[in-house]
C-alpha cells in the first residue's frame, strides 16, 4: 500500500465545502482546500465542548501540513494525535497536503512534516529558511537530527500555544 493510501486508512477526510463550513471560511481557496481529521477520535474531541484553550475560549486551528515523499507525515500524524489527547486539547487536526511550489509559498511551508496551531508554526524555522517541498528535519534537545520534533518538545508547544 502506499503512503498515501496509508495516511487515507488512518485519517477520514471531509469534502472542502466542510471544512470551510467547520473553520468559518468562505470556500474562495479553490479545490486546494485542507480536508479535516473525521477519525472516531476527532469527532470525540471535537464534540467537547470545553474548546482548544480550556475555560469556554475559542477553539483552536490544529494543522499538520505534509508533502507525500516525505514518509515522516503519518507518525508525525500519530505523535501530534497523542500528545494532544494527553492535553485534552479537543480539537480536530486539518490534514493538508502541499504537492506545489507556490503552494509551498503560499503557506509559508519549510518541509513535512510542519506542525502549525492558529497559523503559527509549533517550531518556528530560523529567518530566511526556504519555502519549499522538501523534508523538514528537528533538533531534538540532546542534540540528535530527525525527520520529527522531540515528543517533549511537542508537548510544551502545543501546551504554550493553547494557554495550558
Amino acid at each position: 500500500m502506499t503512503v498515501s493510501g496509508q495516511l487515507a486508512r488512518q485519517v477520514t477526510l471531509t469534502s472542502p465545502a466542510a471544512v470551510g463550513r467547520r473553520s468559518g471560511m468562505s470556500g474562495a481557496r479553490g479545490g486546494g482546500e485542507p480536508p479535516v481529521e473525521t477519525s472516531p477520535a476527532a469527532v470525540g474531541r471535537r464534540s467537547d465542548m470545553s474548546g482548544g484553550r480550556g475555560g469556554g475560549e475559542p477553539p483552536v486551528l490544529i494543522e499538520l501540513l505534509y508533502w507525500k515523499s516525505c514518509p515522516s507525515h503519518e507518525r508525525a500524524l500519530g505523535e501530534l494525535r497523542e500528545a494532544l489527547d494527553e492535553l485534552g486539547v479537543g480539537q480536530p487536526i486539518e490534514v493538508r497536503h502541499v504537492d506545489t511550489d507556490e503552494q509551498a509559498r503560499r503557506e509559508r511551508f519549510v518541509g513535512s512534516p510542519t506542525i502549525r496551531i492558529d497559523g503559527k508554526d509549533l517550531f518556528p524555522p530560523p529567518p530566511g529558511e526556504q519555502f519549499a517541498l522538501t523534508c523538514r528535519v528537528y533538533r531534538h534537545g540532546d542534540g540528535r537530527i530527525s525527520p520529527l520534533p522531540d515528543p517533549r518538545e511537542l508537548r510544551t508547544a502545543i501546551a504554550q500555544a493553547v494557554g495550558r
